[in-house]
């Protein structure tokens, strides 16, 4: 079985998160009932992460079981189930912003402390080593959680959003013969499970994920970048390599994978601060939102963000395959970028003045 196994897990892991996202739909656990804020206007259970995170963690369990356990295995394990249940609670008695940034940033450190490398290359360019490696591992993995979280809020946009980091990513680590090969099955069969919730939370919606499964959503986002390559020696505190040659597994690619949502969730961060609004209150001001908000379907929102996940997609092909030095990747990445903020920026704010009109 050995040569089928993935495939064949992945199978099992669609049918039983299928089954599972049907019975959390029919016994109706932790209902959600709209509020201002909300997208949906009927009550709608949001524990659907349970359907994803129950199957991952089985498989991840039978691969490193048959293919060799490791430090970084035994942390994705420990902390998806960590990050779930925390999200869990906040279903059940909606825990204060307080408690749960406390609980995060005190997960992520440990499990980074413990489990990613002593540093970490940013855009090929920059490589960051020692504590001020430590510390942008944990940030960087609280701020992919909360993103995440974030993001959540209409029907299938964080499904398609994890499923092609999932996709996507088991893929590199499976094709470049990684060092995380049980990683990469399992991400590979938590696309299968992604697929088969989605079918239950495409609108109209009828599982939402909830916050036990956008907290071990955004935990795998964040965390896996940092794990599923090869780690780079440990030298000074930073390291400036232009000429080094751009591509590989590594926490650029996580970067990229995810940076949609990324963009969304800090432009708005930004935007919010400058017209002096608290960034910790409730709003309808993403790019998603705004859309809805000014007619448009929940599929033509879909679509856009979906075009963008294969656009980063291709560029993180691209990268790895164009044989191109760091210096110039990370300026043509840093030009794109300037480009898509400026139409997002012009974007947002056009849809919020036909709002206030």
């Amino acid at each position: 079985m050995s040569g089928t196994a993935t495939p064949v897990i992945a199978f099992l892991c669609f049918v039983s998160s299928f089954v599972a996202a049907g019975l959390l739909t029919r016994i109706q656990l932790l209902p959600d009932r709209p509020n201002p804020r909300s997208m949906h206007t009927r009550v709608t259970p949001r524990s659907g992460g349970l359907s994803l995170q129950v199957p991952f963690l089985m498989a991840i369990a039978y691969f490193a079981w048959r293919d060799g356990w490791s430090a970084h295995v035994l942390a994705v394990l420990v902390g998806s189930t960590a990050f779930s249940l925390l999200g869990l609670v906040d279903d059940a008695i909606q825990l204060s912003a307080g408690s749960r940034l406390v609980f995060q940033i005190a997960a992520a450190s440990l499990l980074c402390y413990y489990a990613a490398p002593d540093s970490v290359q940013i855009l090929d360019l920059l490589v960051v080593s020692g504590p001020p490696a430590l510390a942008f591992q944990i940030l960087w993995t609280v701020v992919c959680i909360n993103f995440f979280n974030f993001m959540d809020g209409m029907d299938g946009l964080a499904g398609f959003q994890a499923f092609w980091f999932t996709f996507v990513g088991g893929w590199f680590i499976m094709l470049t013969a990684g060092d995380s090969p049980v990683i990469g099955r399992g991400l590979l069969c938590l696309s299968a499970s992604l697929l088969a919730f989605l079918l239950w939370n495409l609108r109209p919606s009828t599982l939402f994920m909830g916050d036990s499964g956008s907290y071990f959503l955004g935990f795998l986002i964040g965390f896996l970048p940092l794990v599923w390559g090869h780690p780079e020696p440990r030298g000074p505190l930073l390291k400036w390599q232009p000429d080094e040659i751009a591509g590989g597994l590594d926490f650029t690619l996580g970067l990229l994978l995810f940076a949609p949502f990324l963009l969304d969730a800090t432009l708005t961060i930004f935007r919010r601060l400058s017209d002096r609004h608290n960034i910790f209150s409730a709003h309808r001001t993403h790019l998603y939102q705004l859309l809805r908000q000014n007619g448009w379907s929940v599929s033509r929102v879909l679509v856009l963000y979906q075009i963008a996940n294969l656009v980063c997609a291709g560029i993180a092909v691209w990268r790895e395959r164009a044989n191109v030095t760091a210096d110039y990747f990370a300026a043509g990445l840093f030009l794109f970028a300037v480009v898509v903020t400026f139409i997002f920026s012009a974007a947002t704010r056009y849809l919020l003045s036909k709002k206030a009109a």
